[in-house]
């Protein structure tokens, strides 16, 4: 039995330009979103700050996902952009990219665990939002954002090579399965046996997926 599997990716997934009228929708409803929480938005207190701070980055990581449409070759961790800056973006600038959207993911789902999290301190426990609201707690967050991003910048770093090494990794691996899209000046691919990689790359992929998930149907 053989151990590779077939790399099928439908058109849909490669030419989404549909989706740049989302994002032109995105980019009025966005602004407009953010202008209604700072100026109308003083009966939420500081939770707006909290609720601002989650609808940056989500927008800020949707914009990236739309525009760049990164497209996922399953089963192997590996990918291109298909969107209209992929055909632009080298491999180093692949590389730069991947760490961007990971910080931004990041940012996101820390924003949403801190807005889920005041407005639990608010409705049952609003003696413990001293604990949330205060100097140290933010430090330590923000400490903890940059250790976040030096981490996966290091990550990176350090299990990057070239474009030709990686090709030639990635056609060993897949028994030449990923060779017909290695014209993609973005591709990148993380090998089965770098191990911390894959995690942020996993955790990366499940958003994505949902995402698109949810813009296809």
């Amino acid at each position: 039995m053989s151990s590779t599997q077939d790399v099928i990716v439908k058109s849909i997934f490669i030419d989404r330009y549909a989706l740049l009228g989302l994002e032109i929708v995105n980019l009025i409803i966005g602004p407009f979103l953010i202008h209604v929480i700072v100026t109308k938005s003083k009966i939420l207190g500081t939770f707006k700050w909290y609720l601002l701070n989650q609808t940056v980055f989500v927008q800020i990581f949707e914009f990236f996902i739309i525009l760049l449409n990164p497209v996922l070759l399953n089963p192997y961790l590996s990918g291109f952009m298909s969107g209209i800056l992929g055909p632009f973006i080298p491999y180093e600038g692949t590389l730069a990219i991947c760490c961007i959207c990971f910080c931004l993911l990041a940012n996101m789902i820390v924003a949403v665990c801190l807005s889920v999290t005041n407005r639990f301190f608010f409705m049952f426990r609003p003696d413990f939002r001293k604990y949330l609201e205060n100097k140290y707690t933010m430090c330590c967050l923000i400490g903890c954002h940059l250790s976040a991003y030096a981490l996966v910048c290091v990550l990176f770093l350090v299990t990057a090579t070239s474009p030709t090494i990686l090709r030639q990794i990635a056609h060993n691996e897949s028994s030449g399965l990923l060779d017909i899209y290695f014209d993609e000046p973005s591709l990148i691919y993380v090998s089965k046996y770098d191990v911390l990689p894959r995690m942020p790359f996993c955790t990366f992929i499940i958003n994505k997926s949902s995402k698109m998930h949810v813009a296809c149907f």
